[in-house]
């Protein structure tokens, strides 16, 4: 009996941990993408000031 609690709590464990992971795995591209964005808006930040310099 108590063997198959623990069976069924460590199986209950690993769910979790994969929804974790794959919440994790979703952030990151979340994450990914607003990087490239951020790198969009600096380069152009940065045109617009070089424009000021010359």
């Amino acid at each position: 009996m108590q063997q198959s609690s623990a069976v069924e709590q460590i199986n209950v464990n690993l769910n979790n941990l994969d929804q974790i992971a794959q919440s994790n795995s979703a952030a990151s591209e979340e994450i990914a993408a607003t990087v490239v964005e951020l790198s969009k808006i600096a380069d152009a930040t940065r045109r617009e000031v070089e424009r000021f310099e010359t």
